[in-house]
């Protein structure tokens, strides 16, 4: 319960970055409501259209690592958005025993908010 209060809401309107490709990471996103598309160059790699979807994952684990791809919203999107500083925070000494816990735990609580509100 603790990690669901370090989420914030964002909104991002049709073709907006959500994620730039080579970017420094610090946030996991989680689609609450709305699509997501992931590209590489122009290459199409991946979509998120299903409440619960993530992407941006490996910057709460790795510092300083670059984004791999550039996500842009497709239509009006809402996301829930984790940093990793207040997320190793709020982990402390038990990340490593609960990081996949961790990251697990919020995505299905998302995924039963959103079906409420469907």
């Amino acid at each position: 319960e603790k990690l669901i209060g370090l989420f914030t809401y964002e909104t991002y309107q049709d073709d907006e970055v959500i994620i730039r490709e080579g970017d420094i990471g610090d946030s996991l996103y989680i689609l609450f409501n709305g699509e997501a598309r992931a590209y590489c160059g122009d290459a199409l790699v991946a979509s998120y259209t299903e409440p619960g979807s993530f992407f941006g994952e490996l910057a709460l684990f790795s510092a300083n690592k670059k984004r791999r791809a550039t996500v842009r919203a497709r239509g009006e999107t809402l996301l829930l958005r984790l940093e990793r500083a207040p997320f190793e925070e709020a982990l402390g000494g038990y990340r490593e025993l609960l990081l996949q816990d961790a990251v697990f735990r919020p995505i299905d609580a998302v995924r039963q908010k959103a079906k409420e509100v469907a």
